[in-house]
């Protein structure tokens, strides 16, 4: 269909792009956060950069963003909370429940998990495979015996995949 843009509305071009019409594009909210689910009390870190004093709750059925300029301490506030950087002062609570975490590995044992802002820098193991890198944060599940299991992984990593499209490759 061609028509002026004269005579077409801001209604039929959306339609025309999405293939339907989309009569609620804003519908009202009707969410009302819930108790506070997450609350970071006075935090702080030990090393430079330093935060000081970092305060706030996240309620259930809210969305948080976290923003800022580079060098505003955005990844060093999470980084800490998630127990990879020290911690100088300060409490998080996740559901009532303190979670002061000294270590990433400890906060994965809690349910926690972090994306980090650099993936290929600081999530991969760019000389490792796929399949180390698929497998690396739960290795105590992949060992037979004392040594890692390359079948075991090379299952799991291909587990997900019903069509297996790729192919997974061993060292060497």
């Amino acid at each position: 269909m061609t028509k002026s843009t004269k005579d077409a509305n801001m209604n039929e071009l959306i339609a025309a792009m999405v293939g339907r019409s989309l009569d609620n594009r804003f519908p009202p909210v009707d969410n009302t956060p819930g108790d506070v689910i997450l609350s970071i009390q006075n935090l702080s870190t030990k090393f430079e950069p330093h935060l000081q004093d970092v305060s706030f709750d996240v309620k259930e059925g809210e969305i948080f963003g976290l923003y800022g300029l580079v060098g505003a301490g955005r990844t060093e506030l999470l980084e800490t909370i998630f127990g990879v950087r020290t911690r100088a002062a300060g409490r998080v609570y996740f559901n009532n429940r303190l979670m002061n975490f000294s270590s990433a590995k400890e906060a994965m044992e809690h349910g926690f998990a972090m994306i980090t802002e650099e993936r290929k820098a600081n999530g991969l193991f760019l000389k490792g495979d796929l399949t180390f890198n698929t497998t690396i944060a739960n290795l105590q599940q992949y060992m037979s015996g004392i040594a890692l299991s390359d079948a075991k992984m090379i299952k799991a990593t291909s587990k997900g995949n019903k069509n297996h499209a790729y192919q997974v490759y061993g060292p060497g």
